[in-house]
Parts: C-alpha cells; sequence; structure tokens
C-alpha cells in the first residue's frame, strides 16, 4: 500500500497532514515519482505551501517546487496537491515540510522501510490494475532471465484504484500497465485525472494490456477516456461464443470452458473497422468471426486487447489466461527470443556505459577545446613514483653511499610530484561554461502527437552553480514540459545502485520540473552533469501521404508530403525493413517514392555501412566508444530493426 500517515499532524489552525508517497508504497530510481500532500482544514482557512526535499543520482539534496505549491484550502474543506520528484540514491529519504506563514507547521521524512519498497532504474515494473488475474511474477523472471539488463521483476497489483497519480509522468517507471475493466465500481472510482493521465501515459510511449467486454459500452456512453484504448467501433456483445482463436493463439493446454454462468461469465466484444493487427479471431454461435485479440499503436505507445474479461469465467479458472496475458505483455514480437522481446520493452533498463544509453552519455561528454586528465596519466605518475621514492632511491644513494640523503631526495620527489599535476592542468586545453545537447522530436501524424526529448550535458572549468531553462523555440507552447538531473543506472561508478558514492560539492539546488527550472544546478570542477527535459504538444497537420504496399517489389509505392515550413534533409523512410533515403525535401514539398525505389536499401544493409572487400560483402560491426553520435541515435531509433543487442551490444 502506498505511505499514508496515521499520525496526521496539526496545524496552527487545526489543519492536519496526510502524506503519499510513489505507487502502492514503491519508488523507482531515476524516474518521475509523485509525491501528494493530503490537507483537511479545520474551523480556520489554510493559506500556507509546501515543499520537497531529496538527493539527486549525484547524492546533491533538491528542494522540489511547483506551481502549485501555494495550497488554500476553506475551512472544514479537504484539499490533494500533487509534486513530481526524481528520487537518485537507495537508501532513499525524502522530506516533506508545510509552511504557514513562512513557519513550518509539519514536516515528515519518509524512507525506505516502513512499508516502501526500492525499485531499481534497472527492474522491470508491471502493474495490474482492476485485474484479479494475476501475473506470474517467477514466469516473467524466467522470460527474461538472460536478458542482462533486466536486474529483476516486480509486479505490483493495484486494488485501490485511488493510489493511481494523476500526473502522466509518474508513470514512467512502469514497464507495462495490465488493465482490467469488469468491475464498473472501480471505474467510476477513478478521477478524471488518474483516467487523463493514464490515457496520456499511454499516448507517449507507454504499454498497455486492455481486457474489455461487459462495460466496453459503459466506457464509451460515460465519455471515459479509456474507451479511446479500444482499437475500433463498438458493434455488439455476445453471451454465446467460442475461443478456438485465443487456444490456437496461445497453443492451449486445455480448451475453454463452454459452461456459462449469469453475471459470472465473460461476453465477447464485437468490433468493426479494427485499428491495428489482429492476433486471434473467434466465432460466435455458429457463422461468422470476430477480432478478439489486437495489438494496436495509439500515439507513441502500445495496446496489446483482448475483447474478453480475463477476470470472469471462464477465463478465470482457465489454466492458460496466465501464459495469455505474458504473450500480450511480450507484444506482436512474442515470437522472438523472449530476452530480446523485453529488452525492447524496458525503457529504463540499462546498466552503464557498454549499453546505447551509456554510449549515448560518454559521446555527450566530449567537449571541443577540453583536455581531461586522463586516468591512465595519473596511474603512471603514480607509478614513477613509487619507483623513484623506492627501488630507484635505495641504490642511487646506496651506490654513491649517502643513504642519509634519503630524506631530502624524498621531500624533492614529493613537492616535484605534486607540481606536476597542477602544471599539467594549467597547461591543458578549458573552455567556458558549456552545454551539448541533441533532441529527439517523434510526430505522430494521425494522431497530431508531438514529443520531443532533449539530452544535455553541462560542463564547467570551475566549481559552479548554473540556472538552467527549458525553451522551446516555437510560436506554440507545449500542453506539457518536464525537466529534471538523469542519472545513470546500475551499480557501476556513478551508478544510482551503487550504495557508496563521492559527493565532490556540498551544495543544494532548487527545481521546478513543470516548468522546466533548475536553479543554482551544481557543476563540480572541470566536472559535467547530465540533465534529461521532455515536452509534448497536439500538432495537427495537413500532412498529404498517398502510400500503398507493392508486393511485386516487396515495399511501398506513392508520395510523401513535408508539411513543414523548414526544409528536411537526410530523410529516411522506413517501411518494412527497407529504407528509402531523401536527401532534401522542400518546405511543403512533394516526393515520389516510384523515383527512389532503385536506391531503396535494406535497413540492415543501409545502417551497417556494408562494405565490398575482395568481391564478399561484410557488415561494419558496431564499436562501442568510436560511433559517432547520429549513428548512435539512429541505433537507438531503429534498434529493433538492425538487430538489436546482437548488433549493438
Amino acid at each position: 500500500m502506498a505511505f499514508n500517515h496515521a499520525d496526521a499532524h496539526p496545524g496552527h489552525s487545526g489543519t492536519t497532514f496526510d502524506v503519499t508517497v510513489g505507487i502502492d508504497g514503491r519508488v523507482k530510481l531515476g524516474q518521475w515519482t509523485q509525491i501528494q500532500l493530503h490537507v483537511h482544514a479545520g474551523d480556520a482557512a489554510f493559506d500556507g505551501s509546501w515543499r520537497v526535499v531529496v538527493s539527486d543520482g549525484d547524492g546533491f539534496k533538491v528542494t522540489y517546487s511547483s506551481d502549485a505549491e501555494h495550497v488554500l484550502v476553506a475551512p472544514f474543506q479537504q484539499s490533494i496537491e500533487s509534486m513530481l520528484v526524481r528520487v537518485g540514491r537507495a537508501p532513499w529519504r525524502v522530506d516533506i515540510e508545510v509552511l504557514e506563514q513562512e513557519s513550518v507547521v509539519y514536516s515528515k521524512a519518509v524512507s525506505v522501510g516502513s512499508g516502501m519498497q526500492t525499485i531499481r532504474a534497472t527492474d522491470y515494473w508491471i502493474m495490474q490494475v482492476g485485474s484479479k488475474t494475476s501475473v506470474n511474477q517467477l514466469a516473467i523472471r524466467r522470460l527474461v532471465a538472460e536478458n542482462e539488463q533486466i536486474t529483476d521483476v516486480y509486479v505490483t497489483s493495484l486494488e485501490d484504484v485511488q493510489q493511481l497519480p494523476i500526473h502522466p509522468r509518474a508513470l514512467d517507471g512502469i514497464d507495462v500497465i495490465v488493465l482490467g475493466t469488469s468491475d464498473k465500481s472501480q471505474l467510476e472510482s477513478m478521477t478524471e485525472s488518474q483516467v487523463s493521465a493514464l490515457v496520456n501515459w499511454v499516448s507517449q510511449g507507454g504499454q498497455i494490456v486492455l481486457s474489455a467486454a461487459r462495460n466496453a459500452e459503459f466506457l464509451v456512453s460515460s465519455g471515459n477516456p479509456l474507451h479511446a484504448l479500444i482499437p475500433g467501433t463498438i458493434e455488439d456483445t455476445h453471451d454465446q461464443w467460442i475461443a478456438t482463436g485465443l487456444e490456437n493463439y496461445i497453443k492451449a493446454r486445455e480448451t475453454i470452458s463452454s459452461l456459462r454462468i449469469a453475471g459470472r461469465t465473460s461476453p465477447m466484444l464485437e468490433l468493426s473497422d479494427v485499428v491495428g493487427h489482429v492476433e486471434a479471431m473467434d466465432g460466435v454461435g455458429d457463422t461468422g468471426q470476430i477480432p478478439v485479440l489486437i495489438f494496436s499503436r495509439f500515439g507513441f505507445g502500445k495496446v496489446a486487447f483482448a475483447a474478453v474479461d480475463f477476470d470472469l469465467e471462464p477465463f478465470a479458472n482457465w489454466d492458460d489466461t496466465q501464459r495469455l496475458l505474458h504473450q500480450m505483455i511480450a507484444g506482436e514480437q512474442s515470437g522472438r527470443a523472449n530476452s530480446e522481446v523485453f529488452s525492447d520493452q524496458a525503457r529504463g533498463a540499462h546498466a552503464g556505459f557498454d549499453d546505447l544509453s551509456g554510449q549515448l552519455r560518454s559521446e555527450l561528454d566530449h567537449f571541443e577545446n577540453v583536455s581531461p586528465i586522463r586516468f591512465s596519466w595519473i596511474a603512471s605518475l603514480l607509478i614513477l613514483f613509487i619507483l623513484l621514492i623506492g627501488p630507484v632511491d635505495y641504490f642511487v644513494l646506496k651506490r654513491l653511499n649517502r643513504l642519509q640523503l634519503s630524506w631530502l631526495t624524498f621531500t624533492t620527489l614529493v613537492v616535484v610530484f605534486s607540481i606536476v599535476p597542477l602544471l599539467m592542468h594549467s597547461s591543458l586545453h578549458s573552455s567556458p561554461t558549456s552545454i551539448r545537447q541533441i533532441e529527439v522530436v517523434d510526430y505522430d501524424i494521425p494522431s497530431g502527437q508531438m514529443r520531443g526529448t532533449n539530452w544535455a550535458m553541462l560542463y564547467a572549468p570551475e566549481a559552479s552553480a548554473v540556472d538552467v531553462d527549458l525553451q522551446i523555440h516555437d510560436d506554440s507552447r507545449p500542453t506539457e514540459q518536464i525537466i529534471g538531473w538523469h542519472g545513470l543506472p546500475g551499480t557501476g561508478l556513478g551508478g544510482m545502485s551503487r550504495r557508496s558514492y563521492q559527493k565532490l560539492l556540498d551544495h543544494e539546488y532548487q527545481a521546478n520540473p513543470v516548468n522546466g527550472e533548475l536553479r543554482s544546478f551544481p557543476i563540480p570542477h572541470g566536472g559535467t552533469r547530465y540533465i534529461q527535459s521532455r515536452w509534448s504538444r497536439q500538432q495537427p497537420s495537413d500532412v498529404r501521404f498517398e502510400l500503398k504496399p507493392d508486393r511485386s517489389r516487396i515495399g511501398i509505392r506513392g508520395t510523401i508530403h513535408n508539411p513543414f515550413d523548414f526544409q528536411l534533409r537526410d530523410v529516411l523512410v522506413y517501411y518494412r525493413g527497407r529504407l528509402y533515403p531523401v536527401k532534401m525535401l522542400e518546405p511543403d514539398g512533394v516526393i515520389d517514392l516510384d523515383d527512389l525505389a532503385g536506391d531503396s536499401v535494406s535497413i540492415e544493409g543501409y545502417f551497417t555501412r556494408v562494405r565490398v572487400e575482395g568481391g564478399r560483402s561484410r557488415a561494419r560491426p558496431w564499436s562501442t566508444g568510436d560511433e559517432s553520435i547520429v549513428r548512435l541515435m539512429q541505433a537507438m531509433m531503429f534498434h529493433k530493426a538492425v538487430g538489436g543487442k546482437s548488433y549493438t551490444g
């Protein structure tokens, strides 16, 4: 359960406070965590503010605030305030303070333990909401056992839907949500903010396994935003049906019972105008077949939809229901090696500098005109120092018969080897405070959803505290934006799961993530700090695509239109494993793919830069640490298509 204080503390006006941290008592390192403050005003109005203090991934204390930090609650009324923070270190501690007239009237420290649990950035997290059919945690662990990037698997069963966050970014640490809709009372108890956050999370790249039949029409008639996740138009629900399609899909060990119990049996939902890939079809009565298992896209996210209710009969007691859920979690590519499937899905599961996320971090850490002191240089100096003060000093002085001068030579060597690093540092090139950044903008044309993700590395030649603002250079304001420090997963040097670490500065800074602000952000002497930001907005467009499959050459034909008022360069049109390279596309320009048919190439051939040597073709191997930032981003965007971790490691 979530952390709710039983010892609610009264303020000066008789106001009491409770605090909720995380989801179901769980906090994932390096991901946005929702903190909720429950305010119950007494016989006088409460007029105050609140703040949250927690350490970041490098051990610096961060004071979080938001535009809604001012709290005004009328007498005998209550209010729930929320704030997003990032927890950076395990074991972690979150300090919450409530102020009234500049005085602290309530404070609470919440830490791991006391019902709270830490989920590492490299853990795979599945959350079940409103579903009584449990996901087998041990079975999922076996599926991901060969994936070195995933440390462990956690399955959270959220019995109280009131614990759902009201901000979509608070769900980013979850890899898959399994949502059941058979319980109408739970659907009705979800607030509009919670439902909107869930739908927004899916549209921004989340993955959901959704089963809906009995209450599907209720979702539509009540205007519940969840109905948008249903990949088609509801035509009817059927009480009598057969499920051989599901049995064949899962290669069931037993057939689904044909017993129907009024009020306890799942109907089957019939959809028309289905959007997505139909994995299984089932019959209704003696005639007709309807899609029963559909994998579809919703914005940037994925929906695995079942047109039945898994927690009703006959699925509730069907031995293969869990296996069906596991395949839906794995998605359309469940035929691949399971470890690869879950590696592709685990957005937060990266182990360090050898994976793509770590390689991007290392590449951004290279600044022009900055020559860092390399570890090999320091190690060489130490070895030379030990040799000089040890055997060399002894044998030279012994040969000269001047062993009594050892105290003088030792002191001289200490002074010399203290000056040498200073001279090295002063002679090396440095630059003023600088930033290197790269941004990926995704645009889903059908939904009009635009999303930007920015990774930035800050460098300072001296110990500094800088102000950082997220600025979108566009006439339209984003509907959502957020900025924060970005940590390194794993237990390696500097990793968030590493219990011991060294903080180079004793400094606190302020963050207003949803307003895009970091104030007095510390950068150590000659060091760097990593930041990540995201923004999104709706961007309707007049894009004109006239595309259709070309079965004669296993490709695509038609025209592509540039809807923007700026030129597009080095465009890659991707379709089913083939790339059509477009060097330049002018504003409002149109290009015919038939003109590029001769230049089309498989994505493996294009990306790996196949070279011909001695009449034989050989793919260019991936070189960790030597790849350009452009190839890194291409590998991140087309990771599955170029071979996944079997190519990039």
